[in-house]
């Protein structure tokens, strides 16, 4: 499993790895209207991908969630099921 790009703040955090057609992302910390930025560059970054085929979420090191980052996911996963070969 190679890695393919992590992102760290203070309180949230991304990593994303992956092998020829599918990415993991590995969500860490709380997710809230603070992480909107790296939400968004996690997004930039998945599309970013061309060859992958599958996305899968990792959340298991989320301590929290507030409604707005729910929001901000559920765009994401929009996004990501628009482009005809990426499924989440």
């Amino acid at each position: 499993e190679k890695c393919l790009s992590e992102e760290k703040t203070s309180e949230f955090r991304y990593q994303i790895s992956g092998n020829f057609c599918v990415l993991v992302v590995h969500l860490f910390g709380e997710m809230n209207t603070q992480s909107m930025p790296q939400i968004a560059r996690c997004m930039d970054e998945i599309s970013a991908q061309e060859h992958v085929k599958f996305v899968v979420f990792n959340f298991s090191n989320v301590t929290q969630i507030s409604g707005d980052a729910v929001q901000a996911f559920a765009q994401m996963q929009k996004q990501i099921r628009a482009k005809a070969t990426l499924r989440v």
